[in-house]
């Protein structure tokens, strides 16, 4: 068996734990303030390899047809009841039983079984192997064969089977698929035509899947106080796992057969992963910044090559980018808040965005989409925010998102006067209200990169706020706008983390 069958396992194991098949719970442990997280569960793929053989010959029951299409048709009707009979017997899903090759005796010869296309599609039919999950139709082609090319003699002195998956490929390649020892005649008809079935060999698998008991994490045993006042523990033993026995003596007389051989059994133990979380649709946050500022204006130290549109918190770069007073200030979240002055007592920091003369505006970006409730704009001196447009998502290329960039505005401004009557050292707060959308229902279908429709006019990729004119001269009083911080609440869609 190759590792392609722990992946498969892997993969119908998942299912069977998500269908609420029967688990193996340890002890009811007590309530703990602190438990510890379960182990991933063990699941033991246990496969008993079966050669299931019917010697018409010795029985004398060989049976006469007169085309090697009836030989087939016979041929799959045995193939079938044998499949659904241990299925049946086993009290296991038909799809457990993995046919591997089917070969027969045909007038004396051993025969490789495969037939025309009408006869073999009517063997995949009849094997229910069209209905297979991938992982089992996967199995059938994983499961070892005899050495050789297909119609070669095997160690067994019998011609090579062929598997499902090679017939289906020499199909498609018009390949004719009828087989024998020697790969050079077709099956030949005995006197007047007649094909004698001799015998009749048919190589399984019987695939079962076993959930392993996994010690769980128990707090010290629980103790009883008898009659007499001793303390008894209770004992707490796992349960067994419940694996159905192959007995071949019985197959062999269900299945009314010749033989039955039990040639190998395989067992491998897989742990089954850990299912993932939940996906988070979304995260709620209070009071964060931007991440990143056009770099347009900026005056960078200690940097070489082409200045990228856009420096972001996250860049190694970005402390080169960051000066006394320009407006990547707004998006740094670590540095140390400007100090605190009385309401109505106008200051200036190095560490807040000055406006200027020739830059009275600010743009500042979203690296994951938002949904805003509210944007607070602390001013420390000549507060002056005249309007505050909202800009759609993405605004600009995010690093390691494919998605088109949305150019334009989100809507009309969010906040537009003529005069900001806030104080010195006091806040400007932006209640967005009906355009908020964070009362919205976040698909599950979308993702960062594919916003759903109905959240894309909510959807902020970035804020431009915009500040009166400013004095030429910042040192004349009243001076210049100076922006400490913005700062906003609401939801990030699709969060990465």
């Amino acid at each position: 068996m190759t590792d392609t069958l722990a992946e498969d396992a892997a993969a119908i194991v998942r299912r069977f734990l998500e269908t609420g098949a029967p688990a193996y719970p340890g002890p009811s442990p007590t309530p703990s303030p602190t438990p510890s997280p379960s182990p991933p569960p063990v699941i033991q793929v246990v496969e008993t390899v079966l050669n299931v053989s019917y010697d018409l010959s010795a029985a004398q029951a060989e049976i006469v047809l007169n085309s090697t299409e009836a030989v087939t048709a016979e041929v799959v009707d045995i193939v079938a009841m044998v499949r659904e009979s241990i299925a049946k017997t086993l009290g296991i899903n038909l799809t457990q039983v993995v046919i591997k090759a089917v070969y027969a005796r045909v007038n004396g010869v051993d025969q490789l079984i495969a037939g025309n296309w009408n006869s073999l599609r009517h063997l995949l039919r009849r094997m229910a192997l069209e209905e297979l999950p991938v992982p089992a139709r996967r199995l059938s082609d994983t499961l070892p064969t005899l050495h050789g090319a297909a119609g070669e003699l095997s160690h067994y002195g019998k011609p090579r089977p062929i598997t499902l998956a090679e017939a289906e490929r020499m199909m498609a390649q018009g390949s004719v698929l009828s087989y024998h020892y020697d790969a050079r005649r077709s099956l030949q008809g005995g006197a007047a035509g007649n094909f004698v079935l001799n015998a009749i060999n048919i190589d399984l698998s019987v695939v079962q899947f076993v959930e392993l008991p996994v010690e769980p994490f128990n707090p010290p045993p629980a103790t009883n106080t008898t009659s007499n006042g001793t303390n008894t523990t209770s004992p707490s033993p796992l349960p067994k796992p419940s694996l159905i026995p192959i007995n071949t003596t019985l197959l062999t007389k269900v299945l009314n057969a010749t033989t039955i051989n039990n040639t190998v059994t395989i067992v491998r133990n897989i742990t089954s992963p850990s299912p993932p979380p939940p996906r988070l649709l979304f995260k709620n946050v209070t009071g964060i910044m931007a991440d990143g500022v056009f770099t347009k204006g900026l005056e960078p130290v200690n940097t070489s090559g082409a200045a990228p549109a856009v420096i972001w918190r996250q860049d190694a770069a970005f402390d080169n980018w960051r000066r006394p007073r320009n407006r990547a200030n707004l998006v740094h979240d670590k540095q140390l808040p400007c100090t605190a002055s009385a309401l109505g007592t106008c200051t200036t920091c190095p560490r807040a965005w000055q406006a200027t003369s020739d830059s009275t505006s600010a743009t500042i970006l979203f690296r994951e989409p938002m949904q805003l409730d509210l944007i607070t704009i602390k001013q420390l001196q000549n507060p002056g925010v005249l309007t505050v447009q909202l800009l759609p998502w993405p605004a600009m290329p995010i690093p390691g998102l494919n998605a088109t960039v949305k150019t334009g505005n989100l809507g009309k401004p969010l906040w537009s006067v003529t005069s900001d009557g806030t104080q010195c050292g006091g806040t400007l707060s932006i209640q967005l209200g009906a355009r908020a959308g964070t009362a919205l229902a976040v698909p599950k279908r979308g993702s960062q990169s594919l916003i759903p429709r109905k959240l894309r006019s909510t959807t902020v990729g970035g804020v431009v706020i915009s500040v009166k004119a400013q004095p030429k001269d910042c040192s004349v009083a009243p001076g210049c706008t100076f922006v400490e911080s913005v700062l906003f609440d609401g939801r990030i869609l699709y969060p990465n983390a």
